[in-house]
C-alpha cells in the first residue's frame, strides 16, 4: 500500500482462468482458446474510505505520491504522475501457444509476444499494431525453465530482460508527464503460465513540486560550471533544492559534508481512526 492507494492485479475477463494462491498466478492450458486471457496492473484510488471500510475504488496513474508526504494533498497539491516504471516477475510456461506482455506509459503502448508451436519458438515487439524490428543479436526467449523477467518503461526505453540480462531494447520519445491506468499487463493463449513475485516499482522522478515552483532544470536547462553541482533532495516530490533557488549552482567549496545515516523512514500506524507516522526502524541504516 502506498500512501491512500494500493497495488492490485487482477484478470481482465470476469470468465478469465487465471486464479490467485498465495501471491501466485496460474493460468490453466485452454486448447480450443480463441483470444489472450489478460491478468492486468492497476493503481487503485482509496482515498475515500472509511476506517474499517475499503469502500469504493477507481485506478488511477501511478504518481509521485508517498506516505511520508500526507500534508501535500491537504494543501491542495497533486502528485505527478510517473511513465518511469519497471515491472519484474517470475515466469514458468510449458506448452503451446501466445504469452504477451503489454507496457503502456499513456502516449506509446508496446507489446512484447512470445509464439510456442510444435516447430519452436520466436519473439516480437509491437507498437501499438505496427510490428518493429527485432533487434540484431538479440535471442528468443529460452524454453521449459524458470525465468526472471524484467519489463521497463524507463529513460524513454522499452526493454525487456531475462534473468538480468538485456532481451531486446527499443528507445523512443514521449512528452512528459504521461499517465496510464493499466501500464502493465501479461496476456496467455492455451498456455500453461506460473508467474510469480510480481513488483511493479516506479523511479525517483524529479519535476516539478511545490504546486508547479521548480524551474531550473524543468522549465529550462541548466549549464554548470566547472566546480560546481546541481544539488537535488531525496524527497523528490517536496524537495527544496537547485531546482527552484534562485541560483541552482553549489559550489564544490561550499559542500561541507557527506550523509552518514538513512534517519527518516517511516510506515504507517492506524491508532482508532487516526493514521499516524512512526519510524521504521529496520530502515534506519548506515550510508557506505
Amino acid at each position: 500500500m502506498h500512501g491512500g492507494t494500493v497495488w492490485f492485479w487482477h484478470p481482465e475477463s470476469p470468465h478469465s482462468r487465471w486464479i490467485r494462491q498465495r501471491g501466485t498466478y496460474r493460468h490453466a492450458a485452454e486448447s480450443d482458446a480463441k483470444s489472450l486471457d489478460w491478468l492486468v496492473f492497476q493503481w487503485l484510488d482509496r482515498t475515500a474510505a472509511k476506517p474499517g471500510d475499503p469502500g469504493p475504488t477507481r485506478p488511477i496513474p501511478v504518481t509521485d505520491a508517498t506516505p511520508y508526504n500526507q500534508l501535500v494533498r491537504q494543501r491542495g497539491i497533486a502528485p505527478q504522475p510517473v511513465s518511469d516504471l519497471l515491472f519484474t516477475f517470475r515466469l514458468r510456461v510449458a506448452g503451446q501457444g501466445r504469452l504477451e506482455l503489454r507496457a503502456c506509459d499513456g502516449h506509446r503502448a508496446f507489446r512484447f509476444v512470445w509464439e510456442i508451436s510444435p516447430g519452436g519458438s520466436g519473439c516480437q515487439i509491437y507498437e501499438g499494431q505496427r510490428l518493429l524490428p527485432w533487434p540484431d543479436g538479440a535471442e528468443n526467449l529460452p524454453e521449459g525453465r524458470d525465468l526472471a523477467m524484467a519489463v521497463s518503461l524507463v529513460d524513454r526505453q522499452f526493454l525487456v530482460a531475462v534473468d538480468g540480462q538485456p532481451l531486446m531494447a527499443y528507445p523512443y520519445d514521449r512528452p512528459e508527464p504521461a499517465a496510464c491506468d493499466t501500464p502493465f499487463g501479461i496476456g496467455v493463449q492455451s498456455l500453461e503460465v506460473e508467474v510469480r513475485e510480481l513488483e511493479v516499482r516506479r523511479d525517483v522522478q524529479y519535476g516539478s513540486m511545490l504546486g508547479g515552483l521548480a524551474h531550473w532544470g524543468v522549465d529550462q536547462p541548466v549549464v554548470l560550471g566547472p566546480g560546481e553541482f546541481f544539488v537535488l533532495g531525496d524527497n523528490s516530490a517536496i524537495s527544496v533544492d537547485s531546482r527552484m533557488w534562485p541560483h541552482p549552482a553549489v559550489r564544490f567549496e561550499q559542500l561541507v559534508g557527506r550523509p552518514l545515516a538513512v534517519h527518516f523512514p517511516v510506515r504507517l500506524v492506524r491508532l482508532g481512526g487516526v493514521v499516524i507516522q512512526v519510524p521504521a526502524w529496520s530502515r534506519i541504516r548506515y550510508i557506505r
